[in-house]
């Protein structure tokens, strides 16, 4: 081969490795500037990615006729019937109420004839009856439903040693043995027993034995159906709720605090403050509402993550059963004839 032919070929050689060498760092350049996209917008502070809001919590309007300003209820009667009610404090007191029979798909007026009235509280005795206190003109109703909110039949409380119908505390065992206030029956309401029971704020029983009061800023504790009580926490805050998942662990709700114990309530722990309510389906799993937003925890309160969020409501009531999770409260800027709210999700 002529030294020029050889001299030429090698000349074109070493250009086409020049520009193979250019193509390999332009791509190598490519790849590292598209993994340091890729790494910023993991971690950009993404308030929807960074809060795990669900798209799967929807809020449903009711027509109530009348602000709901100081009264919120919500509670599940077997695998998808949901009850909801709420009340307004004024000279003649009302209230909404309405209940699903489908998980909330749907929904229906509910009391017929007591439409209307201010609803209290709750106390479930199965899934498909329960008690409900009502705050109406004159003798408060202790309403009772054995069909699942389909129908209702009332006793009036009276005056004889009947409990306070402001009460949000109501307990009851069974059709006939209960707690209402610090009033005791054994009929269902027909009469009361006259008792020094401690006034209560919040019933909970974890048998039929072994029950707590929230009773002003006194936890009280009873192991023989509420016949007599013992002190086992005193907090400097009004105590509005407990739950216990067994007879060493519970939550507490101590003002805007919800605490936890691991002593059968003798000592607590802060786990989250400004709560408004909550509800947990296990010792691991739960909601909060906190004001107007939803929280939610899957090891037992060391980390939340929001997954609501709305300016209609300032949530004050939740509850959980299967895959369907409500949330109720009272209505921000409420007018006299506001709607009523209520967030629902079919996956929380």
């Amino acid at each position: 081969m002529p030294a020029h032919f050889a001299r030429n070929k090698l000349l074109a050689l070493a250009k086409r490795y020049e520009l193979l060498e250019r193509n390999n760092i332009k791509l190598n350049k490519l790849l590292i500037y598209s993994f340091i996209v890729f790494a910023v917008y993991s971690c950009r502070k993404d308030p929807l990615l960074n809060n795990n809001k669900s798209t799967d919590w929807q809020l449903r309007t009711f027509t109530s006729g009348g602000a709901v300003k100081d009264g919120h209820m919500v509670q599940f009667f077997g695998n998808e019937t949901v009850f909801v009610g709420g009340y307004s404090n004024s000279l003649y007191p009302s209230g909404v109420s309405w209940y699903s029979s489908d998980n909330g798909i749907t929904w229906n007026t509910a009391f017929g004839n007591f439409e209307g009235q201010p609803i209290n509280t709750i106390s479930l005795i199965n899934d498909s009856s329960a008690f409900i206190i009502s705050s109406s003109i004159g003798d408060p109703d202790l309403i009772y439903t054995n069909d699942y909110c389909l129908n209702f039949s009332n006793n009036s409380l009276g005056t004889s040693c009947a409990p306070n119908i402001n009460t949000t505390a109501i307990h009851f065992f069974n059709d006939s043995l209960g707690f209402v206030d610090d009033k005791r029956t054994e009929n269902g309401g027909q009469s009361w027993i006259c008792s020094t029971l401690p006034t209560s704020n919040y019933y909970f029983f974890l048998n039929d034995s072994l029950g707590y009061s929230c009773s002003g800023n006194e936890l009280l504790l009873t192991l023989d159906t509420g016949w007599t009580w013992s002190n086992v926490y005193t907090s400097s805050n009004l105590l509005k709720e407990v739950r216990f998942f067994d007879e060493s662990n519970g939550l507490l709700l101590a003002g805007t605090e919800l605490l936890k114990s691991i002593d059968g309530g003798t000592t607590w722990t802060t786990l989250k403050s400004e709560v408004n309510s909550f509800y947990f389906i296990d010792s691991q799993t739960g909601l909060i509402t906190s004001d107007n937003k939803i929280l939610k925890t899957t090891d037992s309160g060391i980390t939340w993550s929001q997954v609501f969020e709305t300016d209609k409501i300032s949530f004050l009531d939740i509850a959980w059963r299967g895959n369907t999770a409500i949330a109720v409260g009272i209505q921000l800027n409420a007018t006299e004839n506001g709607d009523y709210f209520i967030a629902i999700s079919n996956n929380p």
